[in-house]
């Protein structure tokens, strides 16, 4: 298993990395773009060493539904924590944002300018492509921050 690394960087020291954007917009390198896939692991650990064992919130009926459906330590960390997932599949880059619908988060100002950063620095245009996870989860498309395909 690779060494997990927990550091944040400054966008510019990530180019040809995949990571998760913070809440303040710091990025955390997970992987070398395009190599072995850690991302859970590497959610898993983070969430344990920062004590992000337990939901920061009260649920509601209609959030315990919506939590029943998060699959994996990826989507709890970026639904019901906030981060931003930035990852590559066959050089396309594939971006998860957090869903409102499930605990209220939505994705701040300053990891959308991150986000736009690193994907300029590895010559991606956020703004003419769209980058799909999959049908339950919400995209990035351009500076709309966030929809619901």
């Amino acid at each position: 298993m690779n060494k997990l690394d927990f550091n944040t960087y400054d966008v510019k020291e990530c180019i040809n990395y995949d990571g998760f954007i913070d809440l303040s917009g710091n990025f955390y390198r997970v992987k070398i773009k395009n190599g072995d896939d850690i991302f859970n692991d590497w959610a898993a650990k983070y969430m344990e060493k920062n004590r992000f064992t337990g939901l920061q919130f009260q649920p509601s009926y209609s959030m315990l539904l919506s939590l029943t459906k998060i699959k994996s330590s990826i989507e709890l960390l970026v639904n019901c924590y906030g981060f931003v997932y930035y990852n590559h599949i066959d050089d396309k880059p594939i971006v998860m944002l957090p869903n409102p619908h499930i605990a209220g988060n939505r994705v701040a100002p300053i990891q959308l300018e991150s986000l736009i950063e690193i994907m300029k620095l590895n010559n991606e245009n956020p703004i003419d492509k769209e980058f799909i996870i999959d049908a339950n989860k919400f995209y990035y498309s351009g500076l709309d921050g966030g929809k619901k395909k």
